[in-house]
């Protein structure tokens, strides 16, 4: 399962230019039936329950379609090839540096937390989940009950 959330994200992210880890959100777009099945396996079963012998084949075949489809999705992707937001994020935090220099203690406290909270976007919109976040199962669960 957690090969297909690897692959489908990577596909969307290809695709979109967004993350999105969410298998059951990822699925509701793919509706691959054999994901819906292990979701389903897993929020009935234990955590480690091991996929039957006779389904290995097939699961392998689909990893190497979706390996292949993701590889396209890349080559067809406008997204740069490296990051580059770096410089226009150190740009930014020398301009905050710059202006909170000497600025009175209230107006300072006020740009710090205003920095903390493009540092917390910034961290929420990497590709691996911040501190905290919940896991798959919990996601799994919280999008079922609803």
């Amino acid at each position: 399962m957690y090969v297909y959330r690897v692959l489908l994200t990577g596909i969307h992210l290809m695709r979109t230019g967004h993350v999105e880890a969410n298998l059951v959100r990822m699925n509701a777009e793919t509706r691959l039936p054999h994901v819906a099945d292990l979701i389903a396996r897993k929020l009935a079963g234990p955590e480690q329950s091991a996929v039957p012998d006779a389904d290995v084949g097939f699961h392998r075949r689909e990893y190497e379609r979706l390996v292949a489809e993701l590889e396209a999705a890349r080559d067809a992707s406008s997204l740069p090839e490296s990051p580059t937001a770096r410089p226009a994020l150190n740009d930014l935090l020398v301009r905050i540096r710059l202006a909170t220099a000497g600025v009175p203690d209230a107006d300072r406290v006020a740009k710090a937390a205003r920095l903390r909270e493009l540092l917390d976007h910034i961290a929420a919109s990497r590709m691996t989940p911040a501190p905290g976040t919940p896991d798959s199962t919990e996601m799994l669960r919280e999008d079922r009950e609803r």
